[in-house]
């Protein structure tokens, strides 16, 4: 599919502006907005790199204005100064006040679209119909899959119509491009983000237990489903049976616009056609949300041997199941028992292929699968996301033997590093590895762990929660800052292509999240 970006975007540009070192984090020009006309700034543009010239500072201040521009910041209609969740822990003087900054927190984070340029030829910002919630600092959009926490962090918070206003931006999106782009730039429009929309409806259903909302959102769920399936798909032959699974796989021969000097520089050296494979496994890895990671490389350890798309992931597949199990309630809650079916035995099928290519009896987990290896295709490093097939139940274990349990959780014990879940037990310098902790796998690992019917494993879920609950506590009493990543060891996240930033969206979703689902537990 091709979308129109605005000039400055297109590859030419990218070129000449991104390698003049004018800017040292890639994503700040891409950001901007063209405040002239665009024939007239590609004319000069043209001229320039004619007479053997770069563009410099004074071309553009001529041309452009910061990356803030094109958005607002708005107070969202239904926040209030003291949410209901405040009540439960009025007695808990320091979470009451933690409480208190991570919902002021939501007004600092609320935008608007303020441009009307529905072609987009003077600014990358995505057009969307209400307000949102951004993650913080660089992150000045909307973002994908970040949304889920957020979304549950609004909801504790009383929040529903910001709610209701976020899920309708995403099915605009859905509406207009067929899926949820990665995020709300015009850049991140040749790929996505994991699937977790549906799944954002079924929390503000089960918050709100309304259904009359539900006839209007299906189309459209069921449209971003079948992108999946269409586009992120591919058949895999194992044991004379033929299983569908999804992966991550951008069309993609560039260098992220975003991140392009970085992209070219990964490239430097490589051939052409290397070049193009690499820029097309880069994206491919920023659509499954861990850019980077130890997980998407062949060595284990160095970006130049990233081959995500030959990689089947755990995660996205659980997410498809969750999504495929929620569609078939909600149909069955319409009446549209056909329906209802259909995806019932689509979640069905792709849980019996998680168990078939991904579960190890001996190890207890579940473990991405490698389309490059003739046997044992198995990736047996440890990941948080090995072990989400427990909480959306996307397995065929009886997790009432305890044989089971107690073979997954020392698996997880083992992996766990000062009673906390890393990324990875692999220190590359990128950020989705050791020694970072992050938000979303955090959580979900809770969520797996809790769902096994034993006291052991509800008591680790109970510690795993609290441990996460302090580390995040501790870094804002000492900063006043909620930050996107954390270190295991203490403070705040590093590695990766930028900063560690501050904010932010997921980080405060999750607490607030958290403070719900285990307030027995601290009250």
């Amino acid at each position: 599919m091709l979308f129109h970006r605005p000039i400055f975007c297109t590859e030419e540009w990218l070129r000449e502006i991104q390698t003049t070192g004018l800017f040292p984090d890639s994503k700040t020009f891409v950001d901007m907005t063209l405040s002239g006309d665009p024939e007239t700034a590609d004319t000069e543009l043209r001229n320039l790199i004619k007479a053997g010239k770069k563009p410099n500072k004074e071309f553009i201040e001529k041309y452009f204005t910061g990356p803030g521009n094109g958005t607002k910041s708005v107070t969202a209609e239904d926040w209030v100064e003291k949410p209901a969740i405040l009540e439960q822990y009025k007695s808990k003087k320091e979470l009451h006040e933690w409480i208190l900054h991570l919902n002021e927190t939501w007004r600092t984070l609320c935008r608007k679209i303020t441009h009307t340029d529905e072609k987009n030829t003077h600014t990358s910002l995505l057009p969307l119909p209400h307000p949102f919630i951004v993650p913080g600092e660089r992150f000045r959009e909307v973002y994908y899959w970040d949304s889920y926490w957020t979304i549950g962090g609004l909801l504790a918070c009383g929040m529903n119509c910001t709610v209701r206003g976020m899920l309708e931006n995403f099915l605009h999106l859905v509406d207009k491009f067929g899926f949820v782009p990665n995020g709300g730039r015009t850049y991140y429009l040749n790929r996505s983000q994991p699937p977790l929309l549906t799944p954002m409806v079924d929390l503000f259903f089960q918050e709100t237990g309304k259904t009359e909302f539900l006839k209007e959102y299906l189309p459209l769920l069921r449209k971003e489903n079948d992108f999946w399936l269409k586009h992120r798909t591919v058949e895999v032959q194992h044991n004379g049976t033929t299983y569908k699974m999804a992966r991550y796989c951008v069309d993609n021969q560039l260098p992220r616009p975003e991140g392009y000097v970085e992209d070219a520089g990964a490239a430097s050296g490589m051939s052409d056609s290397e070049a193009k494979t690499l820029y097309h496994e880069i994206a491919s890895a920023a659509e499954s949300g861990w850019d980077f990671s130890s997980r998407w490389f062949g060595d284990r350890a160095s970006l130049s041997t990233i081959k995500t798309s030959r990689i089947i992931p755990v995660d996205l597949n659980v997410f498809l199941f969750w999504a495929e199990s929620i569609l078939a309630k909600f149909h069955g809650i319409l009446g549209d028992d056909e329906r209802a079916a259909h995806y019932e035995e689509q979640a069905k099928c792709r849980a019996t292929a998680v168990h078939s290519l991904m579960w190890d009896a001996k190890q207890g987990s579940w473990f991405d699968y490698d389309l490059d290896q003739s046997a044992d295709q198995q990736r047996r490093n440890f990941y948080p996301s090995n072990l989400f097939p427990l909480f959306a139940g996307c397995h065929t274990l009886n997790l009432n033997d305890d044989r089971v349990s107690e073979r997954i959780l020392g698996y997880l014990k083992d992996h766990l590093y000062d009673g906390q879940v890393p990324t990875s037990p692999l220190e590359t310098g990128q950020q989705w590895d050791f020694p970072n902790a992050w938000p979303p796998l955090v959580h979900l690992t809770i969520k797996s762990v809790k769902v096994i019917p034993s006291d052991p494993a509800q008591q680790l879920a109970k510690t795993l929660a609290m441990t996460w609950l302090k580390r995040n506590q501790d870094a804002w009493r000492s900063t006043g800052h909620m930050y996107e990543k954390y270190d295991v060891r203490g403070g705040a996240g590093s590695g990766g292509e930028y900063g560690v930033q501050r904010g932010f969206g997921w980080s405060n979703g999750t607490v607030l999240m958290l403070l719900n689902e285990f307030a027995d537990s601290i009250l």
